[in-house]
């Protein structure tokens, strides 16, 4: 066949071209997984290994067959929360390090799959067999809608941003104040800067990974046969979940346990807690029912009720009320959906004609029964005498013993105080948490503190706001820890992204009410409709209860900080979007199946100059986005950048909370009358402000110093405020005006441009010397 000149230039160039980007992105990639790798797997073997070894399986699994690397990958999701506890390894996010290999391999097989699209469109002879898989992945890539990429992208974005930001300012914008890198204490309980920026590196992921993941789903999964396949991932590794926590239950409770959840009889199987076992409980649980319903074989029928019965089990002995929470709500939205099910029908046999109007006003009447219900015994009981703690039932479930307990303080609290005192006994200190997280919310609205710093600046905040309550934890409200430290856009966009996965569902549903099901002949393309009512929309009904429960429950707490919740909530999300897209592909391909064999390459360019207005005007739009997301961005970093330089820097926590971060000097010595210590190449200490005016002696004493001159930065506040240069050996005395300076304390820093030792000139001394500073003082 012959082809253009042109078109095989443009083939040859953009083959090239793919082959260079994919190089230089595995080679980044590469490093990247490697040096993350050896930073958090260094200090046990047996953990690196496996991780090494399963995420290469990961990898050669996902490159072979991308849809067989993420169901392994869904298997792989709650395994390892456990293991670092059982090789007694420190807290390790090893699926996160999972994740990355599935992620790699999935950019090098989309980066192939773009390449043969654009291989049939410049050579359109080379189209084969597969043609309509291309066309089908092809339509499924471009849902969800802009609105909804946009705003994931701004809010990785911000999330960036503030991490970068955040872990500049933990190493104390090195280097442009010290010439070295120094673990600064960064708050009252004085942790260093190095874990603050592991841990704001490990939070920033936190916050991405899940759309990773959501990506990943909705460009590799494209019919409900795979939604299905990965349901029954999940089913295998609840299997194993159970084998895990049979094994804790009759013989050892505390594998992979903590001691603290041993003696309270709270299992966690392989999940890194009971807390983290109980969220899974929750997103599981309420899809079950859907898929009860949705199937037809008794088989798969008695597959479910066994998980669900798996399930029941493991919230029984995980001990967690909010998993207690999550199955109340699942439960009684489906007894509401059964409920209204019933009349309706119910209606129609009577002749009892329904309209929206009326169905509504049926819900809301059963709503306020059900609310009525839930509230009424807080009105109704009466104060009377305390509880006895030895009346108190005890059994071998630690639900009910945990429940039982929760009545028993609320109810004693209620008794000697209020309603509002009841909830604080049994809210875990999630009150004290709200209060500093409203409080760093409201300092910093449009940024936070941080990515990942919330749980870092707490100890500062309890100081501040003199709280009775110091416990360190997470906030205990996930929207409240999100907009503490990213800000109140980062929380606006990540509640615009949960409205359009809800708004989305729900007209899904509402559109296939009355749909029914259709099956395709692959050979001929005939489409053949039943007259049988669609079993589909009970499982989009499954995964978004599960959704909308899961988002209630993060009120309680920011349960995602888990990692395997964070990419199972994401699974939910890119399971209901993979429904919605096989729902639209139904309407808009399926039906014109056979219509594909006969397209020709003419068809392609029937409305040529039709597709290129509609090009020009989504180029137009997309340069106007980027710019609006450009812009919102710069604005966000200037902002951070303003307040971490001034408000919640290093050098003004030493000023306010009395942080002691002195580093650098030597020991105190005498010389010439003069009282001095030696700094290395850096050097810095906090000091009480006594008076506006400030007085630094300060010498060098390098031999060769007329020849190399040497420079010394000074910086008060982390604010430069000299630079002085030494050709000589004399002491000299530099006065700062510091009256700009606000608070008991001040914080100085000296950076030298050099360092000499004294032993290259025969003197007995291997240290490394910057500059001698004398006794400081404040003249009245």
């Amino acid at each position: 066949m012959y082809y253009r000149q042109t078109d095989l230039k443009k083939f040859r160039n953009l083959n090239m071209s793919s082959y260079i980007r994919n190089a230089v992105f595995f080679l980044f990639s590469f490093i990247f997984i490697s040096f993350y790798y050896s930073k958090i797997f260094s200090s046990n073997n047996m953990l690196s290994l496996a991780a090494a070894v399963t995420g290469l399986a990961v990898y050669i699994v996902s490159l072979i067959n991308i849809k067989k690397g993420v169901y392994f990958f869904i298997f792989l999701i709650p395994l390892f929360g456990s293991l670092p506890k059982i090789l007694n390894a420190p807290e390790t996010p090893v699926i996160l390090f999972l994740f990355f290999f599935l992620f790699l391999a999935f950019l090098l097989k989309k980066a192939k799959n773009h390449l043969m699209l654009a291989k049939r469109e410049y050579l359109p002879g080379l189209n084969e067999k597969g043609e309509l898989a291309d066309r089908y992945y092809s339509y499924a890539s471009h849902y969800p809608d802009n609105s909804f990429n946009i705003a994931v992208l701004l809010f990785c974005l911000l999330a960036f941003v503030s991490a970068a930001v955040t872990v500049w300012r933990f190493s104390n914008f090195y280097p442009f104040i010290t010439g070295n890198y120094y673990n600064f204490k960064v708050n009252t309980l004085g942790q260093g800067s190095t874990d603050s920026i592991y841990w704001t590196v490990k939070y920033f992921f936190n916050y991405i990974a899940g759309f990773g993941l959501l990506y990943v789903i909705v460009n590799t999964f494209n019919s409900i046969k795979d939604i299905l396949k990965a349901f029954l991932a999940v089913f295998i590794s609840v299997i194993l979940i159970f084998a895990v926590f049979f094994y804790q239950l009759l013989v050892n409770p505390a594998f992979g346990n903590f001691q603290m959840w041993v003696d309270a009889q709270r299992f966690n199987s392989v999940f890194s807690d009971p807390n983290s076992l109980g969220n899974f409980i929750i997103m599981v649980f309420p899809v079950l029912p859907g898929l009860m319903i949705y199937f037809k074989k008794w088989w798969q029928k008695l597959l479910t009720l066994a998980c669900i019965a798996i399930i029941l089990v493991l919230f029984l002995f995980a001990g967690s009320r909010n998993a207690f929470i999550g199955i109340f709500l699942s439960t009684l939205v489906f007894i509401i959906i059964f409920l209204i099910r019933g009349l309706v029908k119910l209606g129609r046999k009577i002749r009892f004609k329904t309209n929206p109007a009326k169905t509504a006003v049926i819900i809301t009447i059963i709503a306020i029964l059900i609310i009525g219900a839930l509230i009424s015994p807080f009105y109704i009981i009466k104060k009377g005498g305390i509880l006895d703690e030895i009346d108190k039932p005890k059994t071998n479930i630690s639900l009910v013993n945990r429940m039982v307990s929760t009545i028993w303080m609320s109810y004693n609290t209620y008794v000697l105080a209020d309603l509002k005192e009841a909830f604080k006994s049994v809210s875990s200190f999630r009150y004290a948490l709200w209060n500093q997280a409203r409080d760093m919310s409201m300092d910093f609205p449009v940024t936070g503190v941080g990515a990942g710093a919330f749980i870092i600046e707490l100890p500062d905040y309890y100081e501040r706001n003199k709280s009775e309550v110091r416990e360190i934890d997470y906030a205990g409200n996930y929207y409240l820890q999100l907009m503490s430290e990213l800000g109140i856009p980062a929380l606006l966009l990540m509640l615009f992204i949960f409205f359009v996965v809800a708004r989305d569902a729900g007209l899904c549903l509402v559109r296939n009410k009355k749909k029914k099901d259709f099956s395709i002949n692959k050979k001929t393309g005939k489409v053949s409709v039943n007259g049988k009512e669609n079993r589909d929309k009970w499982l989009l009904t499954g995964l978004l209860v599960s959704f909308s429960v899961m988002v209630l429950i993060l009120f309680l707490g920011p349960h995602m900080n888990f990692f395997e919740i964070l990419f199972y909530f994401y699974l939910l999300i890119g399971l209901i979007f993979v429904f919605i897209k096989d729902s639209e592909i139904s309407g808009h391909i399926k039906k014109t199946v056979a219509g594909f064999k006969k397209i020709n390459h003419g068809s392609h360019i029937k409305n040529v100059n039709e597709d290129e207005n509609n090009y020009e005007g989504s180029k137009g739009r997309g340069i106007t986005a980027a710019i609006l997301i450009a812009a919102i961005v710069l604005i966000y970093m200037a902002n951070f950048l303003f307040i971490s330089v001034n408000k919640i820097s290093i050098a003004n926590k030493q000023n306010s909370y009395g942080i002691d971060n002195n580093f650098g000097f030597y020991s105190q010595e005498k010389a010439d009358n003069h009282i001095y210590r030696w700094t290395s190449s850096d050097a810095g200490l906090t000091i009480k402000k006594e008076s506006n005016r400030l007085v630094i002696p300060l010498r060098a004493a390098n031999p060769d110093i007329e020849s190399k001159n040497l420079a010394v930065n000074i910086f008060v506040n982390n604010k430069k405020e000299r630079k002085i240069i030494f050709n000589d050996n004399e002491w000299k005395e530099t006065v700062i005006d510091v009256s700009g300076y606000y608070g008991e304390n001040i914080s100085v820093i000296f950076s030298c441009s050099m360092t000499w030792c004294p032993e290259e000139f025969g003197i007995k001394d291997g240290r490394r010397l910057g500059v001698a500073v004398g006794e400081i003082r404040f003249p009245d």
